[in-house]
C-alpha cells in the first residue's frame, strides 16, 4: 500500500497519541486468536495501532495478532471492542515503535539527509 492509497484522519482534539489513517480501498487481514483464523476489515491504522471490523467473535486472549499477506505479522492486544468492530494496540515496545517511526521517515524522505555523497 502507498502513502497515496491513505488519508489522514484525525485534530487537535483527538485524544489518540498517533495520527490515524483510513484506507481507500477495502483492506483485509486475518487475526489470530486461541488458534482461530478470523477475518476482518482493517478501518484505520496508526504507528500505535489498529481499528477493524470482524464478522465474528474475537476471543479475549493475550496472544493476538494480526497477520497480512503483504505487511506481515503484528502482535495486538485488544483495548476495546463494540457491535464487531475491535480497537487494538501493535503491542510493541517504545523502541520498537521509534524504530518503525524512523525506517517510514527514510522511505518517505530518502534524500533529505542533509549529506551530500562524494
Amino acid at each position: 500500500m502507498t502513502t497515496s492509497q491513505m488519508t489522514a484522519e484525525g485534530s487537535n482534539s483527538d485524544r489518540r497519541r498517533w495520527e490515524r489513517f483510513t484506507f481507500s480501498e477495502t483492506t483485509t487481514a486475518v487475526l489470530h486468536a486461541d488458534g482461530q483464523g478470523i477475518p476482518c476489515t482493517l478501518e484505520d491504522l496508526s504507528v500505535g495501532g489498529v481499528l477493524l471490523r470482524a464478522p465474528d467473535a474475537v476471543p479475549a486472549t493475550d496472544r493476538i495478532e494480526l497477520r497480512h499477506p503483504v505487511a506481515g505479522t503484528f502482535p495486538l492486544r485488544r483495548v476495546w471492542h463494540k457491535d464487531g468492530r475491535y480497537g487494538f494496540n501493535f503491542n510493541f515496545t517504545e523502541q520498537t515503535r521509534q524504530h518503525i517511526l524512523q525506517c517510514i521517515a527514510l522511505l518517505l524522505h530518502p534524500d533529505q539527509s542533509g549529506e551530500r555523497a562524494a
